[in-house]
């Protein structure tokens, strides 16, 4: 039953996608009417406010070209989700598929030599892994951000906040996490020396998985719930948490009088334990990129056929929400970072460093 499914979604898909070549502009010839969908997850809250932003961009670019704009939602956050409603965004005449984030980017990577005449921008996804066989044909391309410069501007947050003791934490060492920490420990370095502090200590927790462990009344408790309440009871006061460690850090942060800094996250600050924090700004990273896509005629030019763009702090693509009395301005943050080549390489936790800053792991 089940293959008999997958032939039926095969043969739909094939004939979308001849459909699409008959009677679409073929990839690079503008004729007639552009569409420009998005396709996103009616399901999944985690990255609202970044499809609300990209939606945006591309109804803006879209006015400005005389193009048409539609959104699709899939049923699900699923990868099976995706692919159903990418392939209705085709049936529906789109020349441009627009999605965010890790699960609509391994549909593309799925769905690109099944639909020819499509061209697709992704956004806020890891890059491929060729040895894995994630190869992104000519007609796709990626927006990824920097996670180092949102890691670096957090490390500012918390040194100009009065933290007398930071921290940063997460659910498990993935290079994402590590390109977090690494910015997260260069900006405290930063913000240290512009405020004359010596000797600042970083504790840092990355717990692998969502298992449970006993609590201190000997019910089981998750991973997590433990990890956030030991960093803040080991003298943290203010801690950047990244990914799923975010609601438990803003648990224990309310229970135990600490503040958090979100690294990105869409949650909203239900408890009223946010300092300002970095957020990837997504509106005009995609406008910019899709007004490359219409300088080179509705197809990627060289420079981003089957490519990567790498956006940050010069690229305005990082901001900050709220404000932190006495902080250097975002301009003049991104200069001295610029300026001074400011976040260390590391390929690990453990390779982190940077002048007047000590880490201690917590175990």
């Amino acid at each position: 039953m089940r293959k008999c499914a997958a032939l039926i979604f095969a043969v739909t898909l094939l004939f979308a996608s001849c459909g699409k070549a008959d009677g679409g502009a073929e990839t690079g010839d503008v004729v007639g009417t552009l569409k420009i969908v998005q396709v996103v997850s009616a399901y999944d809250a985690s990255n609202e406010r970044a499809n609300a932003e990209i939606s945006e961009a591309i109804k803006e670019f879209c006015e400005e070209s005389g193009y048409e704009s539609s959104e699709f939602h899939s049923a699900s956050a699923s990868f099976d989700g995706y692919r159903e409603a990418m392939a209705s965004a085709v049936e529906s005449g789109a020349d441009v598929i627009v999605c965010e984030g890790e699960t609509a980017f391994q549909t593309v990577l799925a769905l690109q030599e099944i639909f020819p005449n499509v061209v697709f921008l992704c956004a806020g996804a890891e890059e491929p892994v060729a040895s894995l066989g994630e190869v992104m044909s000519e007609r796709v391309h990626l927006i990824r951000f920097r996670e180092e410069d949102a890691g670096y501007l957090a490390g500012y947050i918390a040194v100009y906040s009065g933290a007398s003791s930071p921290g940063f934490i997460a659910i498990a060492q993935t290079d994402p996490v590590v390109n977090y920490f690494r910015g997260f420990v260069s900006g405290i370095s930063d913000a240290a020396l512009q405020l004359g502090k010596d000797g600042v200590t970083v504790k840092c927790s990355y717990k692998d998985g969502f298992g449970t462990v006993k609590g201190s009344d000997g019910n089981k408790i998750p991973k997590l719930e433990k990890a956030a309440k030991e960093i803040y009871n080991a003298g943290c006061d203010v801690v950047a948490s990244c990914g799923a460690a975010v609601p438990y850090t803003c648990a224990a942060a309310r229970e135990l009088g600490g503040k958090v800094i979100p690294l990105v996250s869409d949650l909203d600050d239900e408890y009223g334990v946010f300092t300002a924090y970095p957020r990837f700004e997504y509106k005009s990273a995609v406008k910019n990129v899709l007004t490359r896509l219409k300088d080179a005629g509705m197809k990627w030019n060289d420079d981003d056929a089957g490519k990567v763009s790498l956006v940050g702090l010069a690229d305005g693509a990082v901001k900050i929400s709220g404000e932190v009395k006495g902080m250097l301005g975002l301009e003049e943050i991104e200069k001295r970072f610029s300026s001074g080549g400011a976040v260390c390489v590391a390929n690990s936790m453990t390779e982190v460093s940077a002048d007047g800053v000590e880490i201690e792991f917590i175990d």
